[in-house]
């Protein structure tokens, strides 16, 4: 995701490991098709970048965690 106007910033990013799609059904809504994708995953991460009053860039926050080890990377 970014924020709107100026130089785009990535202010939030999520990384996932050993990713494997559970399920995938289509959904049909009159003339609308789109999909519902399910995934399952060993280990996900979080980075949120910090945004200064400008837009620009002022820190980044990460957390992850492994699900198999149930424990916080």
């Amino acid at each position: 995701m970014r924020k709107a106007g100026g130089v785009p910033v990535d202010f939030l990013k999520i990384t996932v490991r050993n990713v494997i799609i559970t399920s995938v059904e289509p959904i049909i809504v009159g003339a609308s098709y789109c999909e519902h994708v399910g995934l399952s995953f060993s280990r996900v991460q979080q980075e949120y970048t910090l945004q200064n009053p400008r837009g620009g860039n002022a820190g980044t926050i990460a957390a992850s965690f492994d699900i198999n080890e149930n424990a916080e990377r």
